[in-house]
């Protein structure tokens, strides 16, 4: 039977039905999260998702991270009916943090060879250094092997080929040699070291330090607007949208809006 590939808005309706599941998540068992990245901008900028956006992001601490794979599991036949968490160790899986998936779709970005359910990224926000200086070195650390599992995972039959694929090419190389199992074990066990008491990142995907926070902007969040939900966000999130994207209520050329180039359809 012929496919029926889903269009953009019917795959940003399933990831807000997944992300309002994990809200509930979050709110029954007591745990502490923010959107992040581009859906961050989404809330801020469009009350919801960048209009061509097919993806969402979401961070919290590393000690309420860690608890996402019991709870998910105690929660199979209620509020997590009909999702599953992805995470490191499972067969297939080659990156260092979780994914909640829709178990009833199949969805696959044009230049990645991973095949799973349609998603939202869940990122772990770990300890970081005081001093600036020494978390550059960390996060250019950590931006390498970051590169190293992306290339791993890159298709590189995809037709939008460009000048990129190259460096790609040969760090995917590097990962088959040193074992893409223990390099996203090496990149976790790295990111859980404590470093400092307050300061925080995503270092396990993060590429540079104009995401560092503090981690009391999670313990008092705001809520801000998104499809009509009103959902947690870092209360630094200007500061820290800023320093990432720098004017990030200006809307892009149409020639930087990005999208992951997916393809979805219902088992």
């Amino acid at each position: 039977m012929e496919k029926h590939y889903l269009s953009s808005k019917e795959i940003q309706d399933i990831e807000f039905d997944i992300l309002t599941m994990f809200d509930r998540l979050c709110k029954k068992h007591g745990l502490c999260y923010s959107l992040a990245y581009g859906t961050l901008i989404g809330a801020v900028r469009h009350h919801g998702f960048i209009p061509w956006d097919d993806d969402v992001d979401v961070m919290m601490p590393r000690k309420d991270y860690d608890k996402l794979i019991s709870i998910m599991k105690s929660e199979k036949n209620g509020i997590a009916k009909n999702y599953v968490l992805l995470h490191d160790g499972l067969k297939d899986y080659f990156y260092p943090f979780y994914k909640v998936c829709d178990a009833r779709t199949v969805a696959k970005a044009e230049d990645n060879i991973t095949k799973h359910g349609i998603w939202i990224d869940v990122f772990p926000v770990d300890s970081i250094f005081d001093d600036d200086e020494k978390n550059k070195k960390l996060h250019k650390k950590f931006r390498f092997m970051k590169n190293t599992v992306l290339s791993y995972t890159t298709d590189f039959s995809a037709k939008h080929k460009n000048w990129k694929f190259i460096p790609k090419f040969v760090l995917s190389i590097v990962a088959k040699i040193w074992g893409i199992d223990r390099l996203v074990a090496k990149i976790n066990s790295e990111a859980k070291k404590t470093r400092s008491k307050n300061r925080v990142s995503v270092l396990t995907w993060q590429s540079s330090t104009a995401g560092n926070i503090n981690m009391n902007d999670f313990l008092k969040p705001v809520y801000v607007d998104f499809e009509g939900a009103k959902l947690p966000v870092i209360r630094s999130y200007d500061s820290y949208l800023k320093g990432i994207y720098g004017e990030y209520m200006v809307m892009p050329p149409e020639n930087k809006r990005k999208t992951h180039m997916l393809k979805a359809y219902y088992k």
